[in-house]
């Protein structure tokens, strides 16, 4: 199934796909392979670091604080998203991280875009700690707006005094807003599911400028804050590297210090993959709705097509069942539900892993239950879907035939609208004209008449005139092809020719009448009774 492969390949991606079917290797989760995830790529190979000598880097800025700050620029877990230069290539993060400037309350006229991977064990509340920590001291403020922000956010501002050296650059900086630094920080999740920090820095207010180029002096500011940033996280040991240094991949390490993921680092995950199943709904939803709505359109032009005979007549209009009340619609529960016993195997089986392993481990589980999770709801409410849509195309093929057959069966409509009435004569017998116009059949001006029994098509004029009868019986196909531009009906016969009907107007209308009376002769019992 389309859906099965789609959560198998995410799966794959996350490496959750790559442990091995026995015991022994299934108990242990590879850290590094955790970081070597294709979608977790930090850097081209040629100069990316190797993991190991990332671990003895982060290992070695831990011990030694006279280390030099420049070897932070080499971190992989840190990304500057914004180039200077408009010549060098765009990260493929970009988007996604502009993205998130929908939380953001302001709107700056260039905005320095960073990127940090970090623990997903690390509380929220740290996080934001450090990062107002480093933010407050630069000179920044916590904004106004922070309170009201989205969990996760945070907003810091800084008014710039700008240096007047005349009274006229005084006058004219008073016409502007003052101009105004802004810190926007949001702590969540990648598109590949990895915790990430995202800082953005940008100036807003000022006197205006015509220049697109960006801004050398911002990006000179913001890279100097986000470098202090960048080895605050380090030295604290928040950077997602931190989990395959030695310090976290001991064994034997005797800590009794609980080893859980952060609260919100879960609800993120958690929302990332709600929003990837209504996105696959929408996208796999989308044709079977198209198909209800082609069905329901087709009906409703059929009854448009009656109404006149149902007004003129006084005949009682057929009432359509509501799809979504016969259709039982049931809200599923998609928590993770496991059993007790097999909560208790994996807790001892973490039991025996190195603290990064752990929270490896921890994290993989995470994403496979949210996968299985994903994929169990797409199947569920899929299935749900294909069963109102066929119930809705159900009722408007039967609601359609109901409206037929009432104008059929009227005694009214028989005594004043036959067929005899219309053609003077009992040939073709007398049912009820459910139709009738002026069409071509060839290139022959005619008028066609429909019944349900028949399709008269009567040709020409006082002794040239002739009548073609097209039987339903006879019929194989009611198709409308489009000829020279034009829409026009096709009707295949039993005996292999095909008769195409031109109409000045209400080719959709008179195709769908067609179509419908076509099906309901493919169906005997379905069909009203009529007198000939």
């Amino acid at each position: 199934m389309a859906d099965s492969k789609m959560m198998n390949e995410e799966a794959s991606e996350f490496g959750l796909s790559e442990r091995d079917d026995d015991e022994s290797s299934s108990t242990r989760v590879d850290v590094d392979k955790m970081l070597e995830a294709p979608s977790m790529a930090f850097a081209a190979p040629s100069d990316a670091l190797s993991l190991s000598a990332l671990a003895q880097q982060t290992t070695e800025i831990l011990t030694d604080a006279s280390f030099a700050p420049a070897v932070y620029a080499t971190h992989p877990d840190f990304t500057k998203l914004t180039p200077l230069t408009g010549s060098a290539p765009l990260p493929e993060d970009l988007e996604a991280a502009k993205t998130w400037l929908r939380d953001c309350p302001v709107a700056a006229k260039e905005w320095v875009i960073f990127e940090g991977r970090l623990r997903p064990d690390v509380a929220m509340a740290a996080i934001h700690e450090l990062l107002a920590t480093i933010v407050l001291t630069d000179g920044f403020k916590v904004s106004d707006a922070d309170a009201t922000m989205a969990r996760g956010t945070q907003l810091f501002t800084n008014v710039v005094v700008e240096p007047t050296t005349s009274t006229l650059q005084m006058s004219a900086n008073a016409l502007f807003p003052a101009k105004t630094e802004h810190v926007f920080t949001c702590l969540g999740v990648s598109e590949s599911k990895l915790r990430v920090l995202r800082m953005y820095v940008g100036v807003s207010g000022g006197a205006p400028t015509l220049s697109t180029a960006s801004d050398p002096a911002l990006h000179a500011r913001a890279d100097a804050l986000f470098n202090r940033l960048r080895a605050a996280l380090v030295e604290v040991g928040y950077a997602l590297a931190m989990l395959s240094t030695p310090a976290f991949c001991d064994a034997d390490d005797t800590s009794d210090d609980l080893i859980a993921l952060d609260p919100d680092y879960v609800a993120n995950v958690r929302r990332a993959f709600d929003t990837e199943m209504k996105a696959s709904l929408r996208e796999l939803a989308l044709p079977l709705e198209e198909y209800a709505h082609t069905e329901e359109l087709a009906v409703a032009h059929v009854l448009s097509l009656l109404e006149p005979l149902f007004t003129k007549y006084s005949l009682p209009k057929p009432r359509r069942e509501s799809a979504t009340a016969s259709t039982s619609r049931r809200q599923l529960d998609l928590a993770d539900t496991s059993p007790d016993a097999e909560e208790a195997k994996e807790a001892s089986l973490i039991s025996t892993l190195s603290r990064g392993e752990q929270v490896a481990r921890l994290v993989h589980d995470l994403w496979e239950s949210m996968a299985t999770r994903n994929r169990l709801g797409i199947q569920a409410k899929l299935a749900e879907k294909q069963a109102q849509v066929t119930h809705r195309a159900t009722l408007a093929k039967e609601l359609a035939a109901t409206a037929i057959a009432s104008v059929v069966q009227s005694a009214t409509a028989q005594d004043a609208h036959s067929l005899q009435t219309a053609l003077g004569s009992s040939e073709y017998g007398d049912g009820v004209v459910l139709f009738e116009g002026a069409c071509m059949v060839g290139k022959i001006p005619s008028k066609l008449l429909i019944t349900y029994e028949r399709i008269v098509c009567k040709c020409g004029m006082f002794m040239f005139a002739s009548t073609k009868d097209l039987p339903f019986e006879t019929i194989l196909k009611v198709e409308k092809p489009v000829v020279l531009g034009l829409s026009v009906i096709s009707l295949a016969l039993v005996s292999g020719d095909v008769v195409k009907l031109t109409l000045p107007s209400d080719v959709d209308r008179v195709y769908e009448l067609l179509a419908q009376v076509w099906r309901m002769h493919q169906e005997p019992p379905a069909a009203p009774s009529t007198a000939s």
